[in-house]
């Protein structure tokens, strides 16, 4: 089972295209990374982005399954980790 997530740019409020991960943790050291990363979007704005949790996708299956938006992070608090 892989979970679904996506960043929403919450300055034009739209998420972005979803990705797989195989858990929460994996998705968060992702997000970490982007969010450290100088040249990243994430970096120079972190208070317009969110890590978000949007859903499961069985690989053995191919079942999709959806779910309300759960965030998992923001990128303003994991950069205000850092500093």
């Amino acid at each position: 089972m892989k979970i679904l997530c996506t960043i929403k740019d919450t300055a034009v409020e739209a998420f972005g295209p979803t990705f797989e991960v195989r858990a929460t943790g994996e998705a968060m050291r992702m997000f970490k990374d982007e969010v450290n990363n100088e040249q990243s979007r994430i970096n120079k704005h972190p208070q317009d982005f969110e890590l978000y949790k949007v859903g499961m996708f069985d690989d053995q299956t191919g079942e999709l399954t959806g779910m309300t938006p759960e965030r998992i992070a923001r990128a303003i608090d994991i950069k205000e980790m850092q500093s």
